[in-house]
C-alpha cells in the first residue's frame, strides 16, 4: 500500500499516479529527491467503496453545472464524508510503520495528491488538487491524506476532468509523502521555485526558464510573490544567460543559476527524452538542489514562422529516413537534433533571413525522427519564391503542400525582397565552391588524427575538452554541409530550363543521363572501389582463398606485399569512416568492423565479372550529350559547362555527408573511451550502453556535474524502451498535426502511389529495366541481390551503395532528387524510382517488375502500358 521511490517506479503511474511515478524515475536516475514515498491509488478506491460514495450520481455533474446549488451541495457532502472518515486500519498501520521506518514520523512533510492521470503529457492538473505543507505527526499526515482525496471533488477539479474528458472512475488518487526541504536553522529552504526546459509562454525550445524566490517555492507556484526570472539559452551542450530579472536580493547566485539550468536540462533528457519539455519544481537547502516534482509542459505554443503558425504541422520522414531509418539510440537522437537545425536553416541564416531561434525542427514519433515540412516549405518559398511542390520534389514526393498567398511571389515589395535574398544566396553558393573543399579536407584530417590518438591516459576534464572541440568543429562544418544541398540547384535549375526548350517533358530524363558517370561522388566511389577490390582478388589466388572464411579478416592471412591487402587497407583508410546507417552512433564503422565490405567483395566474386561500371556510366552521359548536340551546336558548350558544374555540386553534396560521417567516426572514438571509464567505475554494465546517453549527459559526467548515479538504470531503461519501439509497426511517412482541411493535399499516400495495376513514384535516375524484385530491409541482406535484380529498399544511406553496382534498377519507399540513393543511382546510370510508400510490401519478392526511371513508373512486366497521373 505504501511505496518507496524505487517501488513507485516499478509500480507505474496507474498505481502511484503521475507525480509519484515521476519522483520514482527521478530518484532512479540519480537526481536528489527528498526522502518519502507514495500511498497507492487503490487506497483511495477502497475508501470510496467503504463510504458508499456513488460515482454514478456524481457523474451527472457536468462542467457547466458544478456551481449550481444542487451540484455544489453534492460535492460538498462528498468532500465532507472523505475528510471526516478514517483511513482503513490496515492502511493507517502500514502508513505509520512506513513513517517510523523512514524516520519521518515527526519530520515536516509535504503531502500531495498524485492522481493516476496527473502530471502526464495529456494533462498536468496543475493547481487543481490540494497539497499540504509542513505536516507533522501521524494524525496530521492521516488528515492530509484524506484532504488530498477530498480535493478530487472540488468544483474546479470536477470541471477540469469534464473538460479534459476523464471519467471519475478512471482517475484514482495516490498521495505523495515527501520530507520538506529546509536550510539549516530555518523552517524554509534557502530558495525554491519552478523551472522549465522550454519557454512556456513563447514556445522556444532552446531555453531554460527559471523562476526563483527566497523561502518556500509554493509562493512562486501560487503567484503570491514576484519571483526572479532567469532565461538561459542552450546552445549545443553549453548554457548561457539570455535575460535576468531580479526583484531585490537575488534568490540564486549566477553559479547556482547555471547549476540548476544544467539539472533541468538533464531532467529534460532523463524524463523527456530530449523531446518533451519539463516543468520542474525545485528547492535549495543552502548546499544542494532538491527536485520535488517534474512533469511534461502541456499546452506549449507552436514556435515557428509567423505566417504558418496557424497551419497544421506536416511531420515528414522524407529524405531524413535515408540516414536515420529506424529507432535511434539517445546519443544519436541528441546529436541529430543539434545538427539538423544547423544544416536545415544554414541557407536562410547565412543570407540574413530571420529564422526564429528555438524552433522544434525534429519530432520523435514512436522513436523515429520526423522533420517539420511546413516550416521548410514556407522559408524556401519566402526566401526565394521556391514553390511548395518544388520543395516536396527535392525531399520526396507524395507530401502535402502548404497553401500560399495569391499572386506572383516575385512581384511587389515581397518579390523585391525575395530577389535580394536570391542574389545573396547565389553569391554565397558560388563562393562555397572554393570555401568548402579546403574546410572539408581540414575537418577530415583533424578527425582522423583524433582517431589515432590514445585517450586512455587523459583525465576526465581533458577528455571533455577534446569532445567539446570536436563538437565545435562539427558544428562549424554543419552549416556548410547544409549549403552544399542548396548549391545543386544553382546549376541544375538553369540546365534543366535549357533542356526543356529542346526536350520538353523529357528534360528530366536527359538531365539525369547527363549527370551520369561524372565521377567524384564519394558515396559512389566506395562502391566503385569494392568492384575494383573484387577484380584484384579475382586475379590473386591467395586473396580468393583468404576471403573464403566469413569470420576471418583476410589481411591476417595475406603478406604485406599482397596487392589485394594493400588495396583493402587503402580502402579502409579512405572510406573506413562510413557505415550502414552511419547516423546511428552505435553502428560500427567499416574500419572498426569490415565484415560488410568483405561480404560485398565475396558476392562480386561469386558472380561472373561484369563490364567496367565507370565506362558504362560514362557511355550513358556521352549518349545524352550527343542528343543535346543534335538539338543545338551553339549552346552545347553552355550545356557542357553547366553539366560539369552540376556534377561537381552533387559531388560536393555527398562530400558534405562524408564530413558528417567522419565527425561521427571521431565522436565514437571519444564516446567509447567514456564507456570504458564508466564500465571501469561500475556505472554501466556494458560499453555499448554508453550510446543510450545523450551528448549532454556525457558532457555532464565528464564535467563532474553528474557523478553517474543512476546511469546503469537509465541506460538499461532506454535500451528496453528502444527494443520495444523497434517492435512497433513503423509509422506513416507523413503525420499531420492540426486541421488537414487547411492543406492542399491530405489523401492516403499509399493509395495515391498505387494506381492502375502499377505504382507511380518520383523518377530520379533515367532508364528502363525489367528484373526480379528483391526486397531488402537492411543492406546486411545484400547477398540475396543478384546481378540485374531490382533493388527494393525502404531508404538508402551511403552504406547501401556497394549493392547498387549489382542492381539493375532501384525502387525506394522514400526519397527525392537530393537523396543519397538518387544521387548514386544517377552516377552509376541505374534507373531509379523513389517515393513509393509501402513498396516493400507492394512489390512481391522475386517477381519480375519493370522500372521506368524516365516516367517514374513501376509495374509488373506483363503490364508495360504507361500509367496516367
Amino acid at each position: 500500500m505504501i511505496f518507496s521511490w524505487p517501488q513507485a517506479f516499478a509500480a507505474g503511474p496507474a498505481v502511484v499516479g503521475g507525480k509519484g511515478w515521476n519522483l520514482g524515475r527521478l530518484h532512479r536516475y540519480g537526481f536528489s529527491v527528498p526522502d518519502g514515498g507514495v500511498i497507492a491509488v487503490h487506497v483511495y478506491n477502497q475508501l470510496l467503496d467503504t463510504l458508499g460514495i456513488e460515482l454514478e450520481q456524481l457523474a451527472g455533474i457536468d462542467a457547466d453545472s458544478v456551481l449550481d446549488a444542487s451540484a455544489a451541495a453534492l460535492l460538498e457532502d462528498t468532500r465532507s464524508r472523505l475528510t471526516s472518515a478514517s483511513l482503513p486500519e490496515s492502511v493507517a498501520h502500514a502508513l505509520d510503520s512506513f513513517l517510523d521506518l523512514r524516520g519521518l514520523a515527526l519530520a515536516p512533510l509535504a503531502v500531495r495528491s498524485s492522481a493516476s492521470t496527473e502530471d502526464g503529457s495529456a494533462a498536468s492538473f496543475a493547481g487543481i488538487h490540494q497539497s499540504f505543507l509542513n505536516v507533522r505527526g501521524r494524525e496530521a499526515v492521516h488528515a492530509a491524506v484524506l484532504g488530498c482525496f477530498a480535493s478530487l471533488w472540488t468544483p474546479q477539479a470536477v470541471a477540469y476532468r469534464r473538460r479534459m474528458g476523464f471519467l471519475d472512475r478512471e482517475l484514482g488518487c495516490a498521495v505523495v509523502l515527501c520530507r520538506m526541504v529546509h536550510a539549516p536553522g530555518s523552517a524554509e529552504p534557502a530558495s525554491a521555485g519552478v523551472a522549465f526546459s522550454a519557454d512556456p509562454h513563447g514556445g522556444r525550445r532552446d531555453v531554460v526558464v527559471i523562476n526563483a524566490a527566497r523561502g518556500m517555492g509554493e509562493k512562486v507556484v501560487l503567484g503570491s510573490v514576484q519571483p526572479d526570472q532567469v532565461e538561459l539559452r542552450v546552445h549545443g551542450n553549453n548554457l548561457g544567460v539570455l535575460a535576468r530579472a531580479v526583484n531585490g536580493q537575488a534568490a540564486l547566485t549566477p553559479a547556482q543559476e547555471t547549476e540548476l539550468a544544467g539539472l533541468v536540462w538533464r531532467i529534460h533528457w532523463a524524463l523527456g527524452d530530449g523531446h518533451d519539455p519539463q516543468d520542474v519544481e525545485w528547492a535549495h537547502d543552502g548546499t544542494k538542489f532538491w527536485i520535488v516534482q517534474s512533469r511534461p509542459v502541456t499546452g506549449l505554443p507552436l514556435h515557428t514562422f509567423e505566417p504558418v503558425r496557424k497551419l497544421p504541422v506536416i511531420w515528414s520522414t522524407a529524405n531524413i529516413k535515408d540516414a536515420v531509418p529506424g529507432v535511434g539510440t539517445m546519443l544519436s537522437w541528441s546529436m541529430l537534433n543539434s545538427m539538423v537545425d544547423r544544416v536545415m536553416f544554414s541557407a536562410p541564416r547565412e543570407v540574413g533571413y530571420p529564422v526564429p531561434d528555438g524552433m522544434r525542427t525534429l519530432k520523435r514519433i514512436d522513436g523515429r525522427a520526423f522533420f517539420d515540412l511546413t516550416a521548410m516549405q514556407w522559408w524556401t518559398f519566402d526566401l526565394t519564391g521556391y514553390r511548395p511542390h518544388q520543395t516536396v520534389e527535392s525531399v520526396g514526393g507524395h507530401q502535402p503542400e502548404i497553401p500560399l498567398p495569391d499572386g506572383d511571389p516575385m512581384r511587389g515589395p515581397d518579390g523585391k525582397r525575395r530577389k535580394r535574398y536570391a542574389m545573396r544566396l547565389a553569391k554565397l553558393l558560388w563562393k562555397l565552391g572554393k570555401r568548402f573543399p579546403p574546410a572539408s579536407r581540414e575537418h577530415h584530417a583533424y578527425c582522423k588524427s583524433l582517431r589515432r590518438r590514445d585517450l586512455a591516459g587523459v583525465g576526465d576534464s581533458e577528455l571533455l575538452a577534446v569532445k567539446r572541440e570536436l563538437d565545435r568543429r562539427s558544428h562549424e562544418i554543419g552549416p556548410m554541409v547544409g549549403l552544399t544541398v542548396a548549391r545543386t540547384g544553382l546549376f541544375q535549375m538553369p540546365l534543366e530550363a535549357l533542356l526543356k526548350r529542346w526536350f520538353g517533358d523529357r528534360a528530366h530524363s536527359v538531365l539525369w543521363r547527363l549527370l551520369t558517370g561524372g565521377g567524384g561522388i564519394t558515396s559512389a566511389e566506395h562502391g566503385y572501389a569494392i568492384h575494383d577490390l573484387a577484380e584484384l582478388a579475382r586475379a590473386e589466388p591467395g586473396a580468393r582463398l583468404a576471403l573464403q572464411s566469413a569470420d576471418a579478416d583476410p589481411r591476417e592471412a595475406l603478406p604485406p606485399t599482397s596487392p589485394f591487402r594493400r588495396a583493402l587497407e587503402d580502402y579502409l583508410d579512405e572510406f573506413g569512416h562510413r557505415a550502414i546507417y552511419e547516423a546511428e552512433m552505435s553502428n560500427p564503422r567499416w574500419a572498426e568492423d569490415p565484415r560488410f565490405v568483405l561480404e560485398q567483395i565475396r558476392v562480386h566474386l561469386e558472380q561472373p565479372a561484369g563490364p567496367d561500371p565507370r565506362a558504362a556510366a560514362r557511355a550513358v552521359s556521352r549518349e545524352a550529350m550527343a542528343e543535346v548536340r543534335r538539338k543545338t551546336l551553339l549552346l552545347r558548350p553552355l550545356v557542357k559547362w553547366l553539366t560539369g558544374k552540376a556534377v561537381g555540386a552533387y559531388a560536393m553534396r555527398e562530400e558534405g555527408k562524408s564530413a558528417l560521417a567522419v565527425s561521427a567516426y571521431a565522436t565514437r572514438h571519444v564516446v567509447l573511451e567514456i564507456a570504458r571509464r564508466m564500465v571501469q567505475r561500475g556505472l554501466i554494465a556494458s560499453p555499448d550502453h554508453v550510446f543510450h546517453f545523450s551528448s549532454y549527459e556525457l558532457d555532464s559526467f565528464l564535467a563532474g556535474e553528474w557523478d553517474g548515479a543512476g546511469a546503469r538504470e537509465l541506460a538499461e531503461d532506454r535500451a528496453r524502451q528502444r527494443a520495444e519501439l523497434q517492435q512497433r509497426p513503423e509509422p506513416l511517412d507523413v503525420i499531420i498535426e492540426g486541421d488537414t482541411a487547411l492543406l492542399a493535399q491530405s489523401a492516403n499516400l499509399v493509395a495515391r502511389a498505387h494506381h492502375k495495376g502499377g505504382w507511380r513514384g518520383l523518377a530520379v535516375s533515367s532508364g528502363v529495366h525489367a528484373g526480379a524484385a528483391r526486397a531488402l530491409r537492411h543492406p546486411g541482406d545484400g547477398a540475396r541481390l543478384k546481378r540485374g535484380d531490382v533493388l527494393v529498399a525502404p531508404s538508402t544511406d551511403p552504406g547501401w551503395t556497394p549493392l547498387f553496382l549489382r542492381a539493375g534498377a532501384l525502387v525506394m519507399e522514400t526519397g527525392g532528387f537530393l537523396s543519397h540513393g538518387s544521387i548514386v543511382a544517377r552516377e552509376y546510370g541505374i534507373p531509379a524510382v523513389v517515393n513509393i510508400p509501402g513498396a516493400l510490401g507492394l512489390l512481391p519478392d522475386g517477381e519480375t517488375v519493370l522500372v521506368d526511371g524516365d516516367e517514374g513508373h513501376v509495374m509488373p512486366e506483363a503490364r508495360p502500358s504507361p500509367l496516367v497521373g
